[in-house]
């Protein structure tokens, strides 16, 4: 029944609405230099990139290009500067979390997020030491990065060239 069906929608429905403050209070907090003293944002739009909905993770996806705010991940701060709290929020995950890059594969699979996915992907690939444990430092970060980047190198090279001379 239709009732029914709005009832099933409606934790994705909530979910959304989160989303959107969660995003909306992490542009406030950046733009007041302060999102860095509130990892369980980063944290939360990890986990969601991990959801099997698909509308979930185009959201939380939006949210990464937050993570240069980050100082202690991505500046000139180092790991002696994380919250003592910081790696509590992913500390019960199963699979245990070994970075963020194997979540982002997902997002090379549809045309809405590939570009924003590339954009990250590129950004973790050439993240400083300081940032290890949360993009995976492992040799395996490379790996990652080859075997996400190839299907666009694959599609850049077999697609067909357009013309700009007149």
């Amino acid at each position: 029944t239709d009732k029914e069906a709005r009832k099933g929608s409606q934790p994705q429905l909530e979910a959304a609405m989160i989303l959107d403050t969660i995003q909306s209070v992490a542009g406030r907090l950046a733009a007041e230099g302060r999102l860095h003293e509130h990892p369980a944002l980063l944290w939360t739009t990890v986990a969601l990139l991990r959801a099997d909905q698909p509308n979930l993770y185009h959201r939380a996806l939006k949210l990464l290009p937050a993570l240069p705010y980050y100082p202690f991940l991505f500046g000139e701060q180092t790991k002696a500067s994380m919250p003592e709290d910081f790696w509590a929020y992913s500390e019960s995950w199963s699979p245990a979390f070994a970075g963020v890059q194997p979540y982002l594969l997902q997002g090379l699979m549809s045309e809405m997020t590939e570009n924003s996915t590339l954009d990250l992907l590129v950004l973790l690939a050439d993240t400083k030491p300081e940032a290890d444990g949360f993009v995976d430092a492992s040799p395996m970060r490379f790996l990652t990065s080859i075997l996400a980047f190839l299907p666009w190198i694959i599609r850049q090279i077999v697609a067909p060239k357009t013309s700009t001379s007149g």
